[in-house]
């Protein structure tokens, strides 16, 4: 038997989008706590962000000012009682946007993608160069690419 998530939809429907959507993803995290008898949810910010419609920031101030505004609601009703931060980086004690890129770059489908956007962009400059620019019509496409 497959078990579900239980929701408050009265809880849902009275809060604000940002928080609505914050409710949504928490929400498994809460079950999984409760159901495994843990006092304690978690929830990455980065996965937050990318589940969410939320701008993502990588400067503590800005991202505490963002999710203050997420949890308030949350935190009156007592759906939340606190909130901690814990900084996580990579293995060297930084961020990198540009490893995880080259990681990413590495696996099968990361070069899949780049082979396709290599192949497009040749596509597109050998169809550049086979039309004559004395014909008004490709001179008219052209400019309206841009």
């Amino acid at each position: 038997m497959r078990k579900l998530r239980p929701l408050d939809y009265d809880y849902l429907m009275r809060l604000p989008p940002g928080p609505q959507r914050f409710y949504e993803l928490l929400s498994f995290q809460i079950y999984g706590a409760l159901a495994s008898g843990r006092s304690r949810a978690k929830m990455r910010y980065s996965d937050y962000c990318k589940y969410a419609p939320q701008v993502r920031y990588f400067d503590f101030d800005h991202l505490k000012k963002q999710m203050f505004k997420i949890h308030i609601p949350h935190r009156e009703s007592g759906y939340i009682t606190k909130v901690e931060y814990q900084e996580t980086t990579d293995s060297e004690g930084k961020w990198s946007r540009w490893k995880a890129q080259r990681r990413y770059r590495e696996t099968v489908a990361g070069k899949a993608k780049r082979n396709e956007q290599s192949r497009c962009y040749r596509q597109r400059a050998k169809t550049r160069e086979a039309s004559d620019p004395s014909d008004p019509e490709a001179v008219k496409l052209s400019r309206q690419r841009g």
